[in-house]
């Protein structure tokens, strides 16, 4: 009797595992793979984005010298054609730069995101008062959803 019990004790963990492995429902690489997602263009970012921002934000004064976001003028370009997804990949100093915008930005929040909020005027926190024109600030909405 004790011998049958623990069979039937035994068994039901492997009878669970069976049956989720049957119906489908558990996909380890894609639940591990879901916490991955792409990241905005660095293509867009080096031909659209950074000229914007360094237009709007990069002046005497303000963030062209140091600071919590400071971005550098450049003469670097990336062709439009580059199959460059990778940001790591950007010439400094694009990458640099990407990664200091990017730090505040919000890809699940996108228009709460801290760059936007302070660009455009409407938190009272940012000196500079509204930075971006309604284009600028339009551009960085679509690439950031585009990620």
């Amino acid at each position: 009797m004790q011998a049958r019990m623990n069979m039937k004790v035994a068994g039901i963990p492997i009878f669970c595992l069976l049956l989720l492995a049957g119906c489908g429902s558990v996909d380890p690489g894609e639940t591990t793979l879901s916490r991955f997602r792409s990241v905005p263009s660095p293509v867009t970012f080096a031909r659209t984005i950074h000229p914007a921002l360094i237009t709007s934000c990069a002046t005497s004064g303000c963030h062209a010298q140091a600071g919590s976001l400071r971005l550098h003028p450049t003469e670097v370009t990336v062709p439009s054609d580059s199959g460059m997804s990778d940001p790591y990949e950007l010439p400094q100093p694009l990458k640099d730069d990407y990664f200091s915008v990017m730090a505040f930005c919000d890809l699940d929040l996108v228009l709460s995101s801290p760059l936007l909020i302070w660009a455009d005027g409407s938190q009272e926190a940012h000196p500079g008062g509204r930075a971006l024109e309604n284009d600028a600030r339009d551009e960085i909405i679509e690439w950031l959803e585009g990620s």
